[in-house]
């Protein structure tokens, strides 16, 4: 009853606070009031590297501003990205952080399916080739845009871009300001905020800061484990809770800015993050520390009318430890991960005339070194102990690519484009010492050669009816290069060279104005999936024996819909719903007939967004995720609980609808002071995830946030 209690003194004050200021305000935010036509012209820069209209982009496009992050009382990048359509949130407890699955597909590795950018430069980390959230903390206050593009995106951003790309973009702002703020919220939770922006006609300096803390979610054992008994082996009673053990905290820095042609970005982070991996943790907890930082400077000129160039310069430093607590007090165990490298690009933008656009790219990128590092002695298995596998000192491992892109118009309503990438990895060596001074002392040296030219093709047509109705035909193709952490458990295991995983895509997009206040958005994709690299780790702790490999094994295909409605039934009145099917099947013999694991046939989401007067705003989002399965497992594992013949590793979860409301007030007392109230999950849902191999122990699911709160004071000047 006490969060109950709380949000109804809440409400009653944003209440006060409604009838005390001006009702007679009708100021509306640009993006909720726009037409089709003017929402099709907004410039998107992620597509194709500089500014394009979202009506001539050969994929589908969201755009979220800063005013609607704020209206929606987004806490975080993972609460923004699982209320984009086509997107799912899963949340297994590991280091790695949340992580999405896209149109039916999740992979189980930290969005390695989506290139994410941040003021257009990318944020992959380089031991595992992925993009995982407590690495990329970017605070929503410093958010000024965000561009989600959905569809293959290699063409443009190479390996990784499977599914998409999602560019935050946190240095749009245009007028000078201070701004800060403090929010406090249940599970402990704190931050805070700050930020100063200055903007001349030659030049612009922005710098966001921010911490961050919460205690995490926090349930009893017996949620996510069918029989407790099963688990006392290793430290953990009835009495077990997670409270306390799925804790993070962050800071964050960024200072970007531009001179004349030049422009520069620093970036900061340290993170510290609970997790639940494997096996549950016990005293205090697993702990996983990330401090990354990346440096880039650019030169962009006109060189000529019809020639634009652009060179950019980046640097990326990854170090991530892992302490581990198990069983006991004394336990010790220790891993950690470290990568640096640096890449080159030159992009060259080409109008010879009004019906051509053509686009030019190369890329030089070298992770000068790369390693993983482990010992977990207290597990007494002596293939935990002193293994290290990294390059050599005078190796790299480079990547070198090139792509054009063509735009025609031969009329003013109908485009074509093509595109092509050529990618290739030079061969490079990996050194690793297995279980240095135990009995299963192993040192091996690995050429890892894929000596095959990857081309990645995609051609789009797309017309404009009438300003009214826009079709998109899309075709793409993309990869997704196995990273040195897979290269390493491959030769771990003596396996094959691991291939580049594919997908190949068809799209048709149509969208259309029905009505001055009613716009809809109808998808039809076909995606084809081969390559699939799939993880497999194995333990068996009466014979001290572990094994973890990757291999080249999976191929699926999903067909899916996706269908959008925007509608502003009265003048200050918002409301977006749209929702997806999707059926995916995994088209290996003997899957055949078994349902693919973590893949929600049915996604719905909506939001609502009320503007009360010039000053507050109320508004709701709601997010619908039907059941999943977990791991279909080909092997019996006689050690986990509920796991001892072939099948699945957990049990089926239920869907679940989520809602959210937020309250905002801005300019209090006229003095550029806010107020925001969030409720997540208002109607306190049981929002369940299935067991992942990460977590097999977890047979019934890991369970989400409950009824949560944030309280947010701020002031902008």
């Amino acid at each position: 009853m006490y969060p109950i209690k709380i949000s109804i003194i809440f409400i009653f004050i944003f209440a006060e606070l409604l009838f005390a200021s001006d009702s007679n305000s009708q100021q509306i935010d640009q993006i909720f009031n726009m037409s089709l036509e003017e929402l099709l012209s907004v410039k998107v820069t992620t597509a194709g590297k500089t500014p394009q209209a979202i009506s001539e982009i050969p994929a589908s496009t969201v755009i979220l501003t800063r005013q609607e992050i704020e209206s929606f009382g987004y806490s975080s990048l993972s609460d923004i990205l699982q209320n984009i359509t086509g997107l799912y949130m899963i949340n297994d407890y590991s280091y790695d952080g949340v992580k999405f699955g896209v149109r039916g597909f999740w992979s189980g590795v930290a969005n390695d399916n989506l290139i994410i950018l941040v003021n257009n430069i990318p944020q992959t980390k380089n031991v595992a080739s992925n993009h995982p959230l407590p690495e990329i903390p970017v605070p929503v206050e410093a958010i000024d845009r965000i561009e989600v593009v959905r569809g293959p995106m290699s063409v443009i951003y190479g390996s990784g871009a499977f599914f998409g790309a999602i560019n935050i973009i946190t240095n749009e702002e245009t007028d000078p300001h201070f701004y800060s703020s403090t929010s406090i919220g249940t599970s402990n939770t704190h931050k805070f905020f700050a930020s100063v922006n200055n903007k001349t006609e030659t030049s612009s300096l922005s710098i966001n800061a921010a911490s961050f803390h919460t205690d995490g979610i926090d349930q009893p054992i017996d949620q996510l484990v069918s029989n407790v008994k099963s688990l006392r082996n290793w430290g953990i009673t009835s009495e077990y809770t997670t409270g306390g053990k799925l804790q993070m905290k962050n800071k964050y820095l960024d200072i970007n800015g531009t001179t004349k042609n030049i422009y520069y970005n620093f970036v900061l982070v340290e993170t510290e993050q609970g997790m639940q991996y494997n096996i549950p943790a016990y005293g205090e907890g697993n702990s996983n520390t990330y401090i990354d930082y990346n440096i880039t400077t650019g030169y962009k000129k006109h060189l000529t009318e019809k020639l634009n160039i652009d060179l950019k310069l980046s640097y990326f430093k990854d170090r991530a430890w892992f302490k581990y607590s198990f069983i006991d007090d004394n336990f010790y165990g220790l891993q950690q991960l470290e990568s640096n490298a640096w890449d080159f690009t030159i992009d060259m933008f080409y109008k010879p005339n009004n019906k051509i656009n053509i686009t030019f790219g190369t890329l030089l990128k070298s992770i000068l070194d790369a390693y993983n590092l482990y010992d977990i002695p207290s597990f007494n298995m002596p293939t935990f102990e002193r293994t290290l596998a990294t390059i050599p000192q005078d190796e790299e491992i480079t990547l070198l690519a090139a792509f054009s892109q063509i735009e025609y118009k031969p009329t003013s309503r109908l485009m074509f484009v093509a595109g092509l990438r050529l990618e290739k990895s030079l061969k490079y060596e990996i050194l690793a010492d297995f279980n240095n001074k135990t009995n299963m002392h192993k040192q091996i040296s690995s050429i890892i050669d894929r000596d095959t030219i990857e081309k990645i093709p995609r051609i789009a047509a797309i017309y404009n009816i009438n300003n009214k109705h826009i079709m998109k035909l899309l075709f793409g193709k993309a990869i997704n290069r196995p990273s040195f952490f897979q290269d390493y458990l491959q030769i771990r295991s003596d396996s094959d060279v691991l291939q580049p995983e594919k997908i190949e895509t068809l799209e048709f997009n149509y969208q259309s104005v029905l009505h001055t206040n009613l716009t809809t958005s109808f998808s039809f994709f076909h995606n084809k999936l081969d390559n699939l690299i799939t993880r497999v780790t194995e333990i068996d702790d009466t014979q001290n024996y572990y094994k973890s490999f990757s291999s080249n094994a999976g191929r699926f295909v999903t067909n899916g819909i996706e269908l959008g409605i925007t509608f502003t039934p009265l003048n200050n009145l918002y409301i977006q719903t749209s929702g997806s099917v999707q059926n995916t099947s995994d088209e290996r013999p003997e899957f055949k007939d078994i349902k693919v694991a973590y893949s929600p046939q049915k996604l719905g989401y909506l939001k609502a967004r009320y503007r009360i007067n010039n000053q507050m705003t109320a508004s709701i989002l709601g997010q619908y995720v039907s059941s999943m399965e977990p791991y279909w497992d080909t092997e019996p594992d006689m050690h986990t609980p509920g796991q001892t013949s072939i099948g699945r590793i957990g049990q089926k979860t239920d869907g679940y609808f989520q809602a959210s409301i937020n309250f905002r007030y801005n300019n209090l007392f006229n003095k550029g002071y806010f107020i925001n109230l969030n409720i997540y999950n208002l109607l306190d849902s049981e929002i369940r995830y299935p067991t992942f191999t990460n977590n097999r122990w977890a047979d019934k699911g890991t369970l989400g946030y409950g009824r949560e709160f944030m309280l947010t004071l701020g002031r902008k000047f």
